[in-house]
């Protein structure tokens, strides 16, 4: 199967489904770890071991069911984890992994306002002049949001490309 996997397109697809698998826990403590100020290490750690299990497990019995060593039955629960597109199982990795980053977070007291200063976003203080269209930060959105739609616009279907 290994040599299979290495063949045209296949192989890509098996490295986006390797990616699959390693990347939504990292993820999830990236993003929970910036915005949420609950979060502390052993809840990441937690998660992240979590992940890593569930994702070797899928690797591992993807691979085994591959080489048809073994073959769960239809309509399994260990059928549905191995057969679901990896894309799909991602997001399962994903909401998985969050969800025991802020189980396991939530055991642990909170930290002070000061040890999360600099460290969790954050809303800037409001502006005192508001919003205004002589500021020079309203004009490059508007220039980067017009450049971004004339770009998609020539590589559409409707554009010049």
């Amino acid at each position: 199967m290994m040599r299979a996997m290495m063949e045209g397109s296949s192989f890509y697809q098996y490295l986006q489904s390797v990616q699959a698998y390693i990347s939504p826990p990292i993820a999830a403590a990236f993003l929970l770890g910036l915005f949420f100020k609950r979060i502390n290490a052993k809840g990441a750690i937690f998660s992240l071991w979590t992940g890593f299990a569930l994702g070797m497990f899928r690797l591992v019995f993807e691979y085994l069911m591959g080489e048809e060593i073994f073959v769960p039955a239809d309509g399994t629960l260990l059928h549905t984890l191995i057969t679901t597109n990896f894309l799909h199982y991602a997001i399962f990795l994903f909401l998985v992994c969050s969800a025991v980053m802020i189980g396991v977070s939530l055991t642990a007291p909170a930290h002070s306002a000061e040890k999360l200063k600099n460290v969790t976003y954050e809303r800037p203080p409001a502006s005192k002049e508001g919003f205004s269209t002589a500021n020079s930060d309203f004009w490059l959105t508007v220039l980067l949001i017009l450049a971004v739609l004339t770009i998609w616009w020539f590589f559409s279907p409707w554009g010049i490309a």
